[in-house]
């Protein structure tokens, strides 16, 4: 479907003697379809939501159209808050008295919301307890669970229960073997963040992410993200942060940080007092030796990259004058 295609057929959606004939399924293949093709609307998304959040119409969405509509809206960036208000309490009563849901529901319904940034904590409960109820979760596919916690951890909504369901299912079987990087780098984010420490569970990442060659496949960004997370719960695992600095120095991997990237891997270092790595400090000192690179910092992050390299005892001079120029400029400041 071409994006005018598809606007062509929303705007059509709206016209009265269509509206009165829609069911959920034609506004979710609607929406769905707008999503995919990244067709933002505004017109066409009020008018499709209007007819969401009617009386008429949204008591007859089920789990499946329920979430493929919260996930389409969050996927097009439309933020309206009556109408993901009303979005969550019909998909509150779904979780009540919906006997099969399909786990991806779930995780889309969470991603959803976590995208957009509304904590609707009466939602997000209701989604952590179905996601316990009976043996429910082993029937979680590995992105389903990581988008989960992902979720949970953006909206900064503490479930204790649930992170320790999740550890006790990665830590047994062979679940955590099913992960690939993007879902092992969420999942550690998520616990970090949510400062929920499972030493155990840490450690099992720690042993899978450290498997020959798999490191290899972490984009830049989860591997500054897994760094931090280790950081964050103090998991001291020396031959992980070991293996991370040799895939940074490896290929130029250092070259494709970004400013937050290098920011969470210096003071991941730092913070576990990781003095060995001379060579992976050198490198994330020089990438910021350009000046137009160095000058898309946030003042976070130069203050965490100072703090990070005077905690090693590294005096790179070079570095520290350039970050006190960034400092005191101007725009900086």
């Amino acid at each position: 479907r071409s994006p005018d295609a598809v606007q062509l057929l929303g705007t059509r959606f709206l016209e009265t003697d269509v509206v009165a004939q829609l069911r959920p399924r034609e506004i979710v293949m609607a929406l769905w379809g707008m999503a995919r093709t990244r067709t933002r609307n505004t017109h066409v998304l009020m008018g499709l939501a209007r007819v969401v959040w009617s009386d008429e119409m949204l008591p007859t969405f089920d789990s499946g159209n329920m979430a493929s509509a919260a996930w389409s809206f969050a996927k097009l960036g439309f933020h309206h808050d009556y109408l993901m208000d009303q979005v969550a309490g019909r998909m509150i009563e779904i979780l009540k008295t919906e006997e099969q849901i399909d786990p991806r529901c779930i995780a889309n319904v969470a991603w959803a919301y976590a995208t957009l940034g509304i904590q609707n904590r009466p939602l997000m409960d209701s989604l952590a307890t179905r996601t316990l109820a009976g043996t429910y979760l082993p029937g979680f596919k590995s992105q389903e669970v990581a988008n989960m916690l992902w979720a949970f951890a953006k909206l900064g909504v503490q479930h204790p229960l649930l992170l320790k369901r999740v550890a006790a299912l990665l830590k047994t079987g062979r679940a955590l073997g099913r992960y690939n990087s993007q879902e092992l780098a969420n999942t550690a984010w998520a616990y970090a963040t949510l400062g929920f420490k499972e030493q155990e569970l840490f450690a099992k990442l720690a042993g899978r992410i450290t498997q020959p060659g798999f490191l290899a496949r972490f984009k830049p960004q989860e591997i500054s993200n897994t760094a931090w997370a280790f950081a964050k719960l103090g998991a001291h695992h020396e031959a992980l942060m070991a293996a991370i600095a040799e895939q940074l120095l490896s290929g130029g991997v250092v070259q494709s940080l970004v400013p937050q990237g290098i920011s969470n891997t210096a003071w991941a270092y730092a913070t576990l007092g990781l003095t060995e790595h001379p060579a992976l400090m050198g490198a994330l000192a020089q990438r910021m030796m350009d000046a137009q690179f160095l000058a898309t910092f946030k003042a976070q992050e130069v203050a965490n990259v100072a703090w990070a390299f005077a905690s090693l005892g590294l005096a790179d001079v070079t570095l520290m004058g350039a970050l006190a120029r960034q400092v005191m400029a101007d725009s900086f400041i």
